[in-house]
């Protein structure tokens, strides 16, 4: 399982006198800028209903700092915790109480001086069933309609994902991960056609 980091530049919020923070780690369908991975040209959107009430009642999702570890700033493990975790029609919004730390206090300061540019999540689907790729005015999209796994939320300085942009960390070329799906397809059940529809819109047959 290889994970995944995506941001937007939406700044959390707080209000004046309240510990309370939140934002958005997730805006659906929002599409990124075009991406280059290992020569490939693709634009990506993260899709409504990828991310589930299901998956969030069963996973342990952290907030964090900047992606560190090492600053925890709130926790849900399986729906339980400090951290709220809503899926609504703008996307996976993120709230907490900044606790009494030097991590805390610091966040809730940043937040307040808006020094703080947006928020993360890290996330994985596994076996590459969760995206799908078409072609649209001649640009590859990559549209992820099903995330397996979230490791945390983030408030963070610099967004990677800037909401109509994104950086791909620890990706395959679609092409591999067309390659491994259409072997998985041949293995297990023959290749179907619409696996073979995907690979002709890859290779822009």
């Amino acid at each position: 399982m290889k994970e995944e980091v995506r941001s937007i530049q939406q700044a959390p919020t707080t209000e004046s006198d309240s510990r309370r923070i939140s934002g958005y780690a997730v805006v659906w369908n929002s599409p990124s800028r075009v991406l280059r991975d290992s020569g490939v040209a693709f634009v990506e959107t993260i899709e409504r209903g990828a991310i589930t009430d299901e998956l969030l009642a069963k996973s342990d999702v952290k907030c964090v700092f900047n992606h560190n570890k090492e600053s925890l700033l709130a926790r849900s493990n399986k729906g339980e915790g400090t951290l709220s975790l809503e899926l609504d029609e703008v996307g996976l919004r993120y709230a907490f109480d900044a606790p009494h730390t030097v991590d805390g206090d610091k966040v809730l300061e940043l937040v307040r001086r808006g020094d703080i540019a947006g928020s993360s999540f890290k996330f994985a689907t596994i076996g590459g069933t969760g995206v799908r790729y078409y072609k649209e005015a001649g640009v590859l999209h990559r549209a992820v309609n099903r995330v397996d796994y979230i490791g945390d939320v983030s408030p963070v300085i610099d967004p990677a994902y800037i909401e109509t942009s994104v950086e791909a960390r620890s990706w395959e070329a679609p092409e591999e991960k067309m390659e491994e799906h259409e072997k998985t397809e041949q293995r297990e059940e023959g290749l179907t056609e619409s696996a073979h529809i995907v690979h002709r819109i890859l290779l822009g047959l």
